[in-house]
């Protein structure tokens, strides 16, 4: 059990770290990727119009993500434990899994409101949030 939940702590991670280094990279790119990422219009716009909230935000969104990786690691004892650890993996799988439901009921309410992008990006955050939940379970479980 101790494995499987260290590898769906690491999936989590890896998926952290994806979105991370996707955020990063609209900077260089400019408002094409945000675009296609669908930042709201007022970060477009900045990166546009080349101000620096576009940037600015996408380093903290990006800082957060990073964050939400090291508690995944931590969890699973590749890192040094973090401080608030089970709190800080529960509340990222609570997070994760809101935010997938959140766009799974509206895509199940209205399709046509829902592009592929993201239809796939909310059953991906769903499924972090399990890897995140039912990782974490299973290592304090087998720790008790």
């Amino acid at each position: 059990m101790q494995t499987l939940s260290k590898i769906l702590l690491v999936i989590a991670a890896s998926v952290a770290i994806f979105t991370a280094i996707a955020h990063i990279a609209c900077i260089p790119i400019g408002a094409k990727c945000y675009q296609a990422q669908h930042a709201p219009e007022i970060v477009v716009e900045s990166a546009k119009a080349g101000t620096w909230l576009a940037p600015l935000g996408t380093l903290a969104v990006a800082a957060i993500f990073l964050i939400w990786a090291a508690y995944a690691l931590s969890g699973a004892a590749f890192i040094r434990r973090l401080p608030l650890l089970t709190l800080g993996n529960y509340t990222i799988a609570v997070l994760c899994i809101a935010r997938g439901l959140l766009g799974i009921q509206l895509w199940l309410r209205h399709p046509e409101a829902v592009s592929t992008f993201a239809s796939v990006a909310n059953w991906l955050w769903f499924l972090t949030g399990c890897c995140f939940a039912v990782g974490y379970y299973g290592i304090k479980k087998v720790n008790r």
